[in-house]
């Protein structure tokens, strides 16, 4: 019998390619049982090579069935983003052993970047309940009863976490989340101020930067404010590469654009593709941090109207376009394609027949550099256009802990956000001129929020729907959504609130910087 305890050593030590070597050795020589072909699968799985880890994975199957074997196979398609079949393994391991912590916790965290956040709670539960020290599934579910907006679920963990593990950093970190919620500003800060994440990924202290800059603008301290949301971008953009910023895809798509954008065509035939499908087409744009996900969520108070939020449908179409020989050349049966291909595309995420004699509104804010190709695949769709004070906009991006893509990689800085800004309302300026004026609602985020009612009222006449004082309820709606999937869902629960109106005065300082790119936007938007 060979001694495999040398191999468990080499993986240890990470020389994964000896470890290989040696292993395939021993099958070859036909000693073989599972504990080898689970080593060999292990050093393959940390050495990322994922398909050959499940290959060998399955093999040991074959002689033994144990849970472990499955909670690799779970932890392997984590890493390979292969959540569903990841959440097929860990159910297969809780078949043979339903008392495994681990297990619970991991597919709990696979449940909830499934969105399935109401099925990953129980799960993170009974891994607390099995095991009362494993801390892992207590920081999952306070994170999931923050993103839901499960205010008293999430005090209570807090309040019997921190007695429990009084040192915990994580656990401190959620207590001045409390704390700042309950307007104990300063307390807050000091906590927050002293804890050490330098045992954590570094993820935790990037949160950690943001949560002080918030609490010092709620303060007042708007230079350290805004020294703390620096240091936050600084080390997203170091964890990420800086280079992503510097050789940014996005800004270069957007510069693409932009060429193209100078022969803007007028098409000789205009294309009226018809569908069989009876309902009216809305797409919500807006630069980020403009006020689309507050329109979202009071849309949604219309049992009539369906807003799909942030789904790549145009993504979809655009990538297909590009296949094409630009889009003045694109015929009538290419784009008719396209629009069958944006219909499939959203069955994935809704049955098409829900939208029949209703009003679909496609959220995705970026979607306005893409709405020449809306406009010219749907000709008769309307856009409703987010607009807000572009220093604002702008100084509110980068306060944001955004989800990072090459887009929102330039958010980061704040004068790359204000170049993306320029570059964003140059295309939109070129192409409003050639979409018909009734085809364009603009809602300042300004007017939404002094004067909410009069506002909605405009909207609400664009849409071509009756009134109705649900509107003004939004934040019932708010909350009974499962969650809302944007950086805008502590603000959007809340009423309506006037403080982030004109925030960027109390930066003027820290703005300088993007006033050459965001000046004529100022002028053009009639914020003078």
């Amino acid at each position: 019998m060979y001694n495999l305890e040398k191999f468990v050593i080499l993986i240890r030590q990470k020389n994964y390619d000896e470890a290989i070597i040696g292993l395939k050795d021993i099958i070859k020589k036909n000693i073989i049982n599972s504990e080898v072909f689970n080593l060999l699968a292990l050093a393959y799985q940390y050495n990322n090579n994922f398909s050959k880890s499940l290959e060998i994975y399955k093999k040991s199957l074959k002689l033994k069935k144990i849970f472990q074997t499955y909670d690799r196979m779970g932890e392997v398609c984590i890493k390979n983003n292969n959540l569903q079949l990841a959440q097929k393994y860990f159910n297969k391991s809780l078949s043979i052993n339903k008392n495994n912590s681990i297990t619970h916790n991991n597919l709990g965290i696979v449940l909830a970047h499934l969105n399935r956040e109401l099925k990953s709670i129980k799960h993170f539960k009974r891994a607390i309940k099995l095991d009362h020290e494993y801390k892992e599934p207590i920081y999952n579910l306070l994170e999931i009863y923050e993103k839901i907006n499960a205010s008293k679920d999430f005090n209570k963990l807090v309040l019997f976490s921190i007695n429990k593990f009084k040192n915990d950093q994580i656990i401190k970190f959620y207590y001045a989340h409390i704390l700042a919620k309950q307007n104990q500003m300063l307390e807050a800060n000091l906590i927050l101020k002293n804890i050490n994440f330098i045992k954590f990924d570094p993820v935790w202290d990037i949160r950690r930067l943001y949560q002080l800059g918030k609490i010092n603008d709620s303060l007042k301290n708007f230079s350290a404010a805004f020294i703390f949301f620096k240091k936050a971008n600084k080390k997203s953009l170091d964890l990420i590469g800086k280079n992503l910023l510097t050789n940014n895809s996005y800004i270069k798509k957007l510069d693409r654009y932009l060429e193209h954008s100078k022969n803007y065509f007028i098409p000789t035939n205009k294309i009226n593709i018809k569908t069989n499908n009876n309902f009216k087409h809305f797409f919500l744009i807006g630069f980020p941090r403009s006020g689309t996900t507050l329109l979202d969520t009071i849309l949604r108070s219309d049992q009539n109207i369906l807003v799909i939020e942030e789904k790549p449908m145009v993504n979809k179409i655009r990538e297909k376009s590009d296949s094409l020989n630009g889009l003045e050349n694109i015929t009538a049966n290419e784009a008719k394609i396209l629009s069958k291909m944006y219909f499939s595309e959203l069955s994935n995420f809704i049955n098409i027949e829900d939208i029949q004699n209703k009003i679909l509104v496609d959220k995705f804010p970026l979607n306005i550099i893409e709405s020449r190709l809306i406009h010219y695949i749907f000709p008769n769709a309307k856009f409703i256009f987010a607009v807000r004070h572009p220093f604002d906009c702008v100084l509110s991006s980068f306060m944001q802990d955004f989800q990072i893509n090459q887009a929102m990689i330039n958010l980061l800085d704040i004068e790359a956000s204000a170049k993306m800004y320029d570059k964003v309302m140059q295309l939109w300026a070129s192409y409003a001129e050639k979409i018909p004026h009734k085809n364009i609602c603009i809602i300042k985020y300004e007017n939404l929020i002094n004067n909410v009612e009069q506002t909605l009222k405009k909207l609400i006449k664009f849409i071509d729907i009756d009134w109705n004082k649900e509107f003004l309820n939004f934040n019932k709606t708010a909350f009974e959504r499962e969650r809302i999937r944007t950086p805008s869902y502590k603000q959007v629960i809340q009423p309506i609130y006037k403080s982030s109106s004109y925030r960027w005065l109390n930066y003027e300082k820290e703005l300088k910087k993007t006033k050459p790119f965001l000046d004529k936007w100022i002028k053009y938007f009639n914020y003078e």
